[in-house]
């Protein structure tokens, strides 16, 4: 999962904000998969934040808290489901060229 480019407009007019917290859980065991701390100094980083270790065709919730100036951590957020996209299996079944030589 990686966060949207650009800053969020409910963010703009925070100045109190110093980092937000992502964090990623099993929706089937609650296990948290990762979190990962991204500093915020008025813009998000570049390259955008992301969440490894994911597994594909996975339901996730996903959450987000802030901390504020003086290093107060707010509550998480109630959270969002996601699914990851299912994996994916190629094999070579006919080659499209021959080459003589």
């Amino acid at each position: 999962y990686t966060v949207p480019t650009g800053t969020p407009q409910w963010l703009e007019s925070h100045s109190d904000i110093t980092a937000c917290e992502i964090k990623a859980s099993s929706v089937d065991t609650g296990a948290v998969i990762q979190t990962v701390t991204v500093p915020y100094d008025g813009t998000l980083p570049s390259p955008e934040p992301s969440v490894t270790g994911l597994e594909c065709g996975t339901e996730y919730n996903l959450q987000i808290r802030l901390q504020y100036k003086g290093e107060h951590w707010g509550p998480w957020c109630e959270g969002s489901t996601q699914w990851t996209l299912p994996g994916i299996t190629m094999s070579v079944t006919d080659l499209g060229e021959t080459f003589l030589g």
